[in-house]
């Protein structure tokens, strides 16, 4: 192998230096000076080079170095209006990797423990530069002696003292800013941590006009709501948007000489680690492919990284429905999901899980015809996701006979085993408020109709005049179930949502073009009461 591989490091400095493989990427300090906003997120999968690239702008950026030597040869080194830029900016890199406890006292330490290195860090630089009283606050941070309301603005106060040292606006890198968020989702103390963190990020970021330019980078779109509340100049490009989109993860004309050169397989590297679309472009992920170069062997590298347990829980979470869409993705299909822009992780919903999935790397998505729909990126997610699938199975499961009733036509039980189903999967938190808000109940049917063994399910398909709710198929024989479901609340009745479902399927004429026995049923919903009938 003529390559030199470092795992170890995401030093930009160090990989050049010491020679070691090396993608070139430094256009992304192009499309960073030229890009007008001022305060950037930029979420990627895991693994996908982001703490490089950071290192890689810190190391052009700051002041303090003296980079050309470094950029020589790179693409970066041809633009002679973004060399301008080389080492005019004091540089205040931040790392909220590798923190997280099992409860938030013991994260906070952490917390402030991280910010007091920065401290220690920048003291002899700005010691001189500071006011008396500064100096007092400087000092309680420093020994880890500060309070809440030093915590959020101890980013703020820094960045201020960093311009008034140097003279020059400072730019800002906060890598893995979601790190501790994610580590404290679901433990005690989330609420706290989540306005720390609103505070830190809210009073360093926002109007500072000591800041030149802030980029952030982790895996979430946290909503607004969330971290990023009163915080309007934040640009996020994430996952799905054309910015940035190929500067990280491997494009293929940039690794594939490099994979033929190794003696491995080109299309079977293709098939266990390229697929993920970040915006148009179509990327490998760079740690599993690095990792096959190195070792010479195909396998499942990324998915035994950090990082795993979060979506494992979201998974279980999201239950059935989320169950049901991996098993259909598993079978190589393509699926029209609700997904959310910006994961809210106070309130979360399944179309979070999915936002999440995506932009954790576990799905992917193509575009047609005005259409998004998700998938799984490759072999390596695949596999994962199947061991995953066993999991879920022993752990969501459907009431017992319902397939069984269905067979039968048995349709006054059935209406029984699926209000037991709704005790047993659902939560009054889960289900909807309001009429016409159907999606929980549509998830819940999906996901205990997945496990049939005669039927095949699917959700929302196009038929007759509209799209129907849910389609059964028998496998063995040409019949089929075509299921229409309504939802209400204590202002509502029963029967009245039961006729308006089987009306909506006469009126819309569901199942008029399909071979073989159809039978039309439809479900009404209220709370945890059901109603079903059978369209004569």
């Amino acid at each position: 192998m003529k390559y030199n591989f470092n795992f170890g490091t995401s030093d930009f400095k160090k990989l050049i230096e010491n020679k070691n493989f090396f993608v070139d990427k430094s256009l992304f300090i192009k499309e960073v000076i030229n890009e007008s906003s001022d305060v950037l997120l930029i979420p990627r999968p895991r693994r996908f080079g982001k703490s490089l690239n950071f290192s890689m702008l810190r190391y052009f950026f700051d002041i303090k170095e003296e980079s050309r030597e470094l950029f020589e040869g790179l693409k970066i080194s041809e633009e002679k209006e973004c060399l301008e830029h080389m080492n005019k900016y004091p540089v205040l890199s931040i790392d909220f990797k590798g923190i997280g406890s099992k409860n938030w006292e013991e994260t906070k330490i952490e917390v402030i423990g991280r910010i007091s290195d920065i401290y220690v860090e920048y003291r002899e630089e700005l010691w001189e530069v500071l006011e008396e009283k500064e100096k007092e606050v400087y000092e309680d941070i420093e020994k880890e002696r500060g309070n809440n309301y030093h915590i959020k603005t101890s980013i703020e106060k820094i960045i201020k003292y960093i311009e008034r040292r140097h003279k020059e606006k400072v730019v800002v890198l906060i890598d893995e800013y979601d790190a501790v968020i994610t580590s404290m989702y679901g433990k005690e103390g989330f609420e706290e941590c989540m306005e720390i963190f609103r505070g830190l990020y809210g009073n360093a970021l926002k109007g500072n006009n000591a800041i030149h330019k802030a980029l952030m980078t982790g895996i979430m779109r946290v909503a607004k709501e969330g971290i990023f509340s009163g915080l309007n100049n934040v640009i996020v490009y994430g996952v799905t948007d054309s910015e940035f989109g190929s500067r990280f993860g491997f494009l293929e004309e940039e690794i594939k000489d490099v994979i033929i050169e190794s003696n491995l397989n080109y299309e079977e590297v293709k098939n266990y680690y390229n697929g993920y679309n970040f915006g148009g472009n179509l990327v490998y992920n760079p740690w599993s492919v690095a990792n096959c170069l190195k070792r010479g062997k195909y396998g499942s590298y990324w998915k035994n990284t950090s990082g795993n347990d979060l979506v494992k829980e979201l998974v279980k979470k999201g239950g059935p429905e989320v169950k049901y869409s991996f098993e259909r993705m598993l079978e190589g299909e393509s699926v029209n999901l609700e997904v959310e822009d910006n994961v809210n992780l106070r309130e979360l919903q399944v179309g979070d899980i999915y936002s999440l999935l995506l932009q954790s790397g576990y799905l992917t998505y193509e575009e047609g015809d005005g259409v998004r729909k998700y998938k799984l990126p490759n072999k390596e997610v695949r596999d994962f996701i199947s061991s995953l699938e066993d999991k879920l199975n022993k752990e969501i499961k459907i009431p017992e006979g319902i397939e069984e009733l269905l067979v039968e036509r048995d349709w006054e039980k059935l209406e029984k085993a699926l209000e037991l189903g709704i005790i047993r999967t659902m939560s009054y938190f889960d289900l909807p408020k309001n009429e016409g808000t159907e999606s929980s109940y549509h998830m819940m049917l999906s996901g205990l109709f997945s496990s049939f063994k005669l039927y095949r399910a699917k959700s929302n398909v196009e038929s007759g005049l509209g799209r129907l709710d849910i389609l059964l198929s028998r496998k063995d024989k040409r019949e089929h179930i075509i299921i229409e479901i309504k939802a209400g609340n204590s202002y509502n009745k029963l029967e009245e949502l039961l006729e308006k479902a089987k009306r909506q399927i006469k009126e819309k004429r569901y199942g008029d073009d399909l071979e073989g026995e159809v039978i039309k049923i439809g479900i009404g919903f209220i709370g945890k009461e059901v109603k079903l009938g059978v369209v004569e």
